[in-house]
């Protein structure tokens, strides 16, 4: 069985080698989200052109891993990279960070709005240039799921913010709170284009949960077979959507990004997790 310590290390060779392969770091991420229910607990569909790189304090964060709420307390750093040399990245973008809940519930209006700015560009290194928070329709704030509940899932959404974007009512106004909204209700009305790059983690008060996990493990030996259906210049796009998931006690079943990682470890390192 591997360590806490051997899974921080193998994560940040992932990390490594996704940067040397960004075609299946994109496809990975895509996997994911279907594998934690993001799709289509979250999302109707998620053809990413790229994938995020997300750093909380000092330490870049592998997709899925389960941090804490402590650990997630400073606004994060994100940075994108295209999938492969054939995308243009957009010039402009809106940014949003939601909980959709555990595995097994459902947002009613939809998911916990936790950080949403438009306006987002590009710098050096793909670093994303992020608005100030008091520019922010909703200004960072870090996760607190109910104490009593599985471990939530928060996501990080980049959308495309054409020329013709146009915010309705409340949300076209910064200092909005934290609150429940429904994302595709929005996404739709101020005409944001399609999802560009996605990422995501767990959170939980809960020290009994477990993070919320795929039924399926994702088998990286075959993402790249598809992968060239993520890497396109456009993606399709989302919203909140429900349908057949794992009820609420499955969640409780399985999960940290190991299942993952145990997969990816033995396609490029030749690692066995037991």
């Amino acid at each position: 069985m591997l360590t806490s310590s051997l899974i921080t290390a193998l994560c940040s060779l992932l990390l490594v080698n996704a940067q040397a392969n960004p075609q299946l770091e994109t496809a990975r991420i895509k996997a994911e989200f279907a594998a934690s229910y993001l799709v289509p607990d979250l999302l109707a569909s998620f053809d990413p052109v790229g994938y995020l790189t997300v750093t909380y304090g000092s330490n870049a964060v592998a997709p899925g891993s389960p941090l804490t709420v402590a650990e997630t307390q400073p606004q994060p750093t994100v940075a994108i990279t295209a999938a492969n040399s054939s995308v243009t990245l957009p010039s402009l973008m809106t940014l949003a960070m939601v909980d959709p809940g555990a595995i097994g519930s459902v947002s009613t209006p939809g998911p916990t709005r936790h950080w949403l700015v438009n306006g987002v560009t590009i710098g050096a290194n793909g670093a994303l240039s992020i608005p100030a928070s008091e520019a922010a329709i909703t200004a960072y704030g870090a996760p607190l799921p109910p104490a009593t509940d599985s471990a939530h899932r928060y996501a990080i959404l980049l959308y495309n913010q054409p020329a013709s974007f146009a915010p309705q009512g409340d949300l076209a106004t910064a200092g909005q709170p934290i609150t429940q909204f429904d994302l595709n209700a929005y996404v739709q009305s101020s005409g944001l284009g399609p999802v560009v790059a996605g990422w995501y983690f767990t959170c939980s008060q809960n020290s009994s949960a477990v993070a919320p996990t795929s039924t399926v493990p994702v088998n990286t030996a075959t993402l790249l077979g598809g992968a060239s259906g993520s890497a396109s210049s456009t993606a399709s796009s989302s919203g909140s959507s429900t349908s057949s998931r794992p009820n609420a006690a499955v969640s409780s079943f399985a999960l940290t990004p190991l299942t993952v990682f145990g997969s990816i470890a033995a396609a490029f390192f030749g690692i066995v997790v037991a």
